[in-house]
């Protein structure tokens, strides 16, 4: 039998989580939220200089076509090294009379939407104490506040990815044309901001098709569907395909740097760099010397392009063991603390990214282990489906993103994969709780299946 202090205790213990459970319940405590990420973000933003990280390439492109110069560098030079999506949404805050200071708060704002977004895309399909949980976490996540002052792709890439896997879901739900089409529209956009995420292209017609034969979706739908989606698609990203394409004179997607990113970051040298056993330099010497430099403007893009494509297969014909042990050391480098390859590579800048480790020690850590839990729980209790398209969305961008780069920052290179983490954490958080909320959640899109279908027969999602 319990003593009347152990009872004391456990009634305490209930209390708390009762009172925890009706406070993440609040329909008004988002409005509290979205306050908080503005004031965060707005402070970070406010110290910031625009020219910090990828800020001054940005705003470089940006005065030049808010004055008349096109999409070029300063001296003339056409940028199409540079996804087009953020240079233009700068371009416009200054034609419209903004200033550095209007840009870095129109992207503090972005990041407030990607809280916003986070919020609608969890409560639309796992409940109001998820989606409560989801948005605190995005809000206080310190790399989201370090970005959100950040004039540069990431913010914008968050947003446009929690918005595509809304409208996807939505399309897997209906399977209605139109739904399609958003899908389609909202993934172009994200195509101009970060290229790698055209690979989401072929992944999401393959997830509905699968999905569609569960529900009976008869095949003449579903290829009407996919073609909507691929075609809207197709409309929103190839003016500038052929636009960039004809500048510079050879095929290519968005940006002319690909095959030259995949060169410096698929070479023999790499591994030393990334340990900290070559010298920024040194490494720029070595690579640069087997081809042409990524900035070396006597030489065209199409023979750039050739010799770095030529490059990275006689790297891999001929050392074909050596490549195997790179994609395993980057695998594990992609997925540690953010700021240690950078102090590795540039020992310089070492008490500068201290504060960084730490952070990541207090903030990822934390969040990475709740999230493999998450996944493990939920898979003993074969419920993934709950997740899946989360956990879909994190290995198609970390495989179409680890061969890239000959630095890898996960903050700024998988831009989404963090969120993505906060989202799977507080659904299982929320599971923990044990509690039912089924009046606020639809049906699940995901597994055509009602949410109530997935825990027990009441509703509960009973994880533990």
């Amino acid at each position: 039998m319990w003593t009347t202090n152990q009872m004391g205790k456990s009634d305490f213990y209930e209390h708390s989580l009762a009172d925890c459970y009706s406070f993440l319940r609040s329909k008004r405590l988002i409005w509290w939220v979205l306050f908080v990420a503005l004031m965060m973000r707005s402070a970070n933003a406010l110290f910031q200089p625009i020219d910090e990280q990828e800020g001054r390439f940005y705003r470089e492109i940006g005065l030049n076509l808010a004055h008349g110069f096109g999409y070029t560098w300063t001296g003339g030079r056409f940028a199409s090294d540079r996804a087009p999506l953020t240079s233009f949404i700068v371009a416009i805050i200054y034609r419209l009379g903004g200033n550095d200071w209007a840009v870095r708060q129109c992207w503090a704002v972005l990041s407030v939407l990607c809280v916003a977004a986070a919020y609608c895309l969890v409560r639309a399909h796992h409940g109001i104490v998820a989606a409560n949980l989801s948005a605190i976490g995005v809000t206080i996540y310190p790399y989201n506040i370090l970005i959100g002052g950040w004039t540069s792709t990431e913010t914008p890439a968050v947003l446009l990815t929690f918005l595509c896997i809304l409208c996807f879901l939505k399309w897997e739900a209906t399977g209605s044309l139109k739904t399609a089409c958003i899908t389609g529209g909202v993934l172009g956009f994200a195509v101009l901001n970060r290229p790698p995420m055209a690979a989401y292209g072929l992944v999401l017609p393959l997830l509905l098709w699968r999905h569609a034969r569960q529900i009976g979706m008869t095949a003449q739908r579903r290829i009407v569907s996919i073609v909507g989606f691929g075609v809207v698609s197709i409309v929103v990203v190839s003016p500038w395909t052929i636009y960039v394409s004809r500048k510079i004179q050879t095929p290519c997607l968005v940006t002319s740097v690909g095959p030259g990113n995949l060169w410096q970051g698929l070479n023999p040298w790499v591994a030393e760099y990334l340990d900290g056993r070559l010298s920024s330099q040194d490494f720029l010497n070595e690579i640069d010397s087997r081809t042409y430099g990524l900035w070396d403007n006597s030489v065209s893009w199409k023979e750039k392009n050739r010799a770095y494509k030529a490059a990275v297969r006689q790297f891999i014909q001929e050392n074909p063991m050596a490549f195997a042990r790179l994609m395993v050391y980057r695998t594990v480098k992609f997925w540690q603390i953010p700021g240690l390859s950078t102090v590795r590579t540039t020992p310089d800048k070492r008490n500068h990214f201290k504060p960084v480790i730490i952070v990541g020690c207090l903030s990822y850590v934390p969040l990475a282990v709740v999230t493999l839990v998450g996944v493990a729980v939920l898979g003993r209790k074969r419920k993934l489906d709950l997740i899946g398209i989360y956990l879909i969305w994190i290995v198609v961008a970390f495989v179409t993103n680890v061969p890239f780069s000959s630095t890898i920052t996960r903050y700024r290179f998988a831009s989404g994969i963090d969120d993505l983490m906060i989202l799977i954490a507080a659904i299982y958080l929320a599971a923990r709780f044990n509690h039912s909320d089924a009046t606020a959640c639809p049906e699940r899109n995901y597994t055509a299946s009602p949410v109530r279908s997935i825990g027990s027969s009441d509703g509960h999602l009973p994880i533990c």
